[in-house]
C-alpha cells in the first residue's frame, strides 16, 4: 500500500541516521519527530485516501526523515554527496513548513472552509513555498545562513544554485513576514469552521483544539520549567497532536485514539497546573527566605497536586461530554429532550427534536426518527457509518423508529445503549401523546361532521317526506267537516285515504326512529338484539357473560352497531358456521367480543365496515381490536368506556 510505503521510507531514513551519524550523529528528537508525522499520515491516507491531509503529512515525514539522515551524513565531510546532504537538511527540508500549513487548512475533512478560501490558501502556501524555493536555488552555500552544520560542510557551494546570491538577502529580510503572517490564516479558518460547524463537525474541531492545546502546553512547560526535557515534551506534544489530527479525520474509526487523546489532554493540563502551582509556591517561600530541603520540596509538590485534584474531575467530565456526549449524565440528555419536546406542537417538530437530541447526546453523525409515515433527519449518513435501530410502541399498532448512524469502529458501550433506549422511550411518550391528540381532534371533527350529516338527513326526511304528508292530512281533515254535512257519502270515501296517509306518516316516523336507535334494543335488550340480528343472517350464535346493568344509551347503540357489523362480516365474508357473542364489564368499560369460526382475519384489507366499527369505538374514547389468523376464525373485541355515553 503506497501510504505505508511512504511511512516506512520516512522511518528508515530516520533510523538510518543513527547508523551513519559519525562523530556528530543526529539527535534522538530528529529521529523520532518524523515518526510523529509518518504514523498519522499513513493511517489517514490508508483510511481516507481521498483526503489530502494524510498524504501531506507523509510528505512532511519523508522530508524530516531525509533531513535527519542528511544531517547525520554531513557528520563526515569527506563523504560523497555531502554538499547535497547539507542542502537537503538545511534548505530543501524547509518545504515541510508550507506543506504543514496546507494540511492544517484542509483539516478536518480535506476541504477548505469555503469557496472564497482558495485564493487565500494559494497565496499563503505559495508565498512560503516560493521563499523556500529561493533558499534552495540561491547561488550561495549548501547550508542555510543560520546553519548549525560544521563550517567545513555549511560553506560548501549550493549544488543547485541557479539564482543570484543577492536573492538570499532579500529572502532573509522577507522571512518574518512570509513565514509569520500565513500562520494566522489557519487560526482564522478554524474560527470560521467552528462558527459554521455543528454536531459531528464541531466535535472534530474541538478534538483538534484539544490536541493543539496539549502541544502548546507541553512546549511551554518544557521551555519554561524544564529546559533539559524540552525535547522530550516537544516530541510528546507532537505525538498528541498527531493523534488529534488522526482522530479528527478518521472520526469514529479508531476509537482507541479518542481515549488516548482524552487522557493526554487531562494529564497535560494537570501537569501544567501542578508545575505552575509548584513554581508559585516555591517562589512565595523564597520571598520569605525559606530554604526548602529536598523533602520540603517534595511536600510542596504533593500539596499542590492534592489541591488540583478537584480540577481533574471537572476537566474529565468536560472532555467526556465533548468527546462522548451525555453517556456520563443521561439525565441531562433527557432534560434537554424534554425541553425540546415541551414546545413541540406537531409530530414533525417532535421528530426533529428527538433526532437532534439523540445526535447531540451520543455525538452521532446521523439520526433519523420515523413514525406513521412522518420522518425527520439530523445529519447525513456516510459510507463509514453503520445503522443502529431502536423502536418503541406508540399505541394503535404504530411505532417510533429511531435509526442512528454509528461510526464504524466506535464501540457501543452499555452506557451508550442505555442512554439511547431512554431517549427513544421518552420521545415515544411525547409522540404517543401527539398522536392521541391528533386522533382526538380528527375524531371530534368526524363526530361533528357525522352529527351535522345526521341532522341534515333528519331535516330532509322530516321536511321532504313527513312534512308534506302531515300538511295534506291537515288540509283534508279541515275540509272533511263540510263534506260530512253536505255529502256524507263522499266523506266516507275519503276516510280510508286519510287513514292510508296517516299510516304512511306513522311508518316514516318509525323509520326515522329506527335510524336513531334500533327498536330491538328497547324490546329485546342488547344481548337479545344481537342474537336476533344473527338469526336473520342465518348464523347460529350463542351469548355468554353475566347479566348487564342499564347501559348508557350511546354505549348501548355503539355496542349494537359494532356487534351487528361483526356478525354481518362473519356471515357474508368469513363463511362462518357459528359465532359467540360475549358481553361483560371490565374496569368501567363494556367489554364486547364477537368470535366466529370462519376463514380468519388477515388484516391486509380494511373495508368500510371495519373503519366504521373503529370510529364508533373511538367516538366514546374506547378501542377496537381485531385478531385471528387464516383458518383460526376472527375475534372482534371492543372496549367502550361507560362514561363515554353519559351526559
Amino acid at each position: 500500500m503506497p501510504a505505508w510505503s511512504f511511512a516506512c521510507l520516512a522511518a528508515l531514513l530516520a533510523t538510518a541516521s543513527l547508523l551513519v551519524g559519525g562523530p556528530e550523529p543526529a539527535g534522538w528528537k530528529l529521529v523520532v519527530l518524523p515518526l510523529c508525522f509518518a504514523l498519522p499520515g499513513a493511517l489517514i491516507a490508508a483510511g481516507r485516501p481521498d483526503v489530502a491531509v494524510g498524504w501531506l503529512l507523509l510528505a512532511v515525514a519523508v522530508l524530516l526523515g531525509g533531513s535527519a539522515f542528511a544531517g547525520a551524513w554531513t557528520g563526515t565531510p569527506s563523504r560523497v554527496g555531502v554538499e547535497w546532504a547539507a542542502w537537503w537538511t538545511d534548505r530543501f527540508s524547509a518545504f515541510a513548513v508550507p506543506l504543514l500549513l496546507l494540511a492544517v487548512l484542509l483539516l478536518p475533512d480535506g476541504r477548505l472552509p469555503g469557496r472564497g478560501w482558495a485564493p487565500v490558501a494559494a497565496a499563503a502556501v505559495g508565498a512560503q513555498g516560493a521563499l523556500v524555493a529561493v533558499y534552495c536555488l540561491a547561488a550561495t552555500t549548501a547550508g542555510a545562513p543560520d546553519s548549525e552544520l560544521p563550517a567545513t560542510v555549511a560553506d560548501l557551494p549550493n549544488p543547485v544554485g541557479v539564482l543570484p546570491a543577492s536573492v538570499e538577502e532579500l529572502a532573509v529580510s522577507m522571512e518574518p513576514v512570509v513565514l509569520g503572517l500565513p500562520l494566522l490564516v489557519p487560526l482564522v479558518a478554524f474560527v470560521v469552521r467552528v462558527r459554521r460547524g455543528a454536531g459531528e463537525e464541531r466535535t472534530r474541531l474541538v478534538e483538534l483544539l484539544l490536541a493543539a492545546g496539549v502541544f502548546v502546553l507541553l512546549a511551554l512547560l518544557g521551555h519554561a520549567f524544564w529546559p533539559s526535557g524540552a525535547d522530550l515534551l516537544d516530541v510528546v506534544g507532537a505525538a498528541v497532536l498527531g493523534i488529534g489530527v488522526t482522530t479528527a479525520v478518521l472520526r469514529g474509526r479508531l476509537p482507541g485514539l479518542e481515549v488516548v487523546l482524552h487522557h493526554s489532554v487531562v494529564h497535560a493540563v494537570l501537569t501544567v497546573v501542578v508545575a505552575v502551582g509548584y513554581v508559585a509556591a516555591v517562589g512565595a517561600l523564597s520571598t520569605l527566605d525559606v530554604d526548602l530541603p529536598p523533602l520540603g520540596q517534595g511536600l510542596v509538590t504533593a500539596v499542590v497536586a492534592l489541591a488540583v485534584l478537584p480540577v481533574r474531575g471537572r476537566l474529565q467530565r468536560a472532555l467526556q461530554e465533548v468527546l462522548y456526549g451525555d453517556r456520563a449524565d443521561p439525565y441531562a440528555a433527557v432534560r434537554r429532550l424534554d425541553d425540546r419536546l415541551e414546545s413541540a406542537t406537531s409530530l414533525d417538530e417532535a421528530l426533529r427534536g428527538i433526532a437532534t437530541s439523540v445526535a447531540t447526546a451520543l455525538r452521532a453523525p446521523h439520526v433519523a426518527a420515523v413514525v406513521d409515515g412522518e420522518r425527520a433527519v439530523h445529519g447525513s449518513l456516510s459510507a463509514h457509518t453503520t445503522e443502529l435501530l431502536r423502536t418503541t410502541d406508540c399505541g394503535d399498532g404504530r411505532h417510533l423508529a429511531v435509526t442512528v448512524g454509528w461510526p464504524r469502529g466506535r464501540r457501543l458501550t452499555a452506557e451508550d445503549d442505555a442512554l439511547l433506549d431512554g431517549l427513544v422511550r421518552q420521545g415515544g411518550r411525547t409522540v404517543t401523546a401527539l398522536l392521541l391528540a391528533a386522533a382526538l381532534i380528527e375524531s371530534r371533527h368526524a363526530l361533528v361532521a357525522a352529527r351535522e350529516q345526521e341532522r341534515a338527513r333528519l331535516r330532509r326526511d322530516l321536511h321532504d317526506e313527513l312534512g308534506p304528508t302531515l300538511a295534506g292530512l291537515v288540509m283534508q281533515l279541515a275540509g272533511l267537516r263540510e263534506l260530512l254535512e253536505e255529502s256524507p257519502e263522499v266523506a266516507a270515501e275519503r276516510v280510508p285515504l286519510l287513514e292510508d296517509a296517516a299510516r304512511t306518516a306513522l311508518e316514516d316516523v318509525r323509520r326515522v326512529s329506527r335510524s336513531l336507535r334500533p327498536p330491538a334494543l328497547d324490546e329485546l335488550g342488547l344481548t337479545g338484539a344481537l342474537l336476533d340480528h344473527a338469526s336473520r343472517l342465518g348464523v347460529p350464535t350463542t351469548a355468554e357473560g353475566p347479566p348487564l346493568p342499564v347501559l348508557p344509551p350511546a354505549v348501548e347503540v355503539a355496542a349494537y352497531r359494532i356487534g351487528a357489523e361483526a356478525l354481518t362480516n362473519a356471515a357474508r365474508h368469513a363463511g362462518a358456521r357459528s359465532a359467540v357473542v360475549r358481553l361483560g364489564l371490565a374496569g368501567g368499560s363494556l367489554d364486547l367480543s364477537v368470535r366466529d369460526d370462519g376463514r380468519g382475519w388477515s388484516g391486509d384489507r380494511v373495508g368500510v365496515g371495519v373503519v366504521a366499527m373503529r370510529e364508533r369505538a373511538a367516538e366514546l374514547g374506547g378501542r377496537l381490536v381485531i385478531s385471528g389468523g387464516p383458518g383460526a376464525g376472527t375475534t372482534v373485541q371492543a372496549l367502550l368506556p361507560l362514561g363515554g355515553g353519559r351526559g
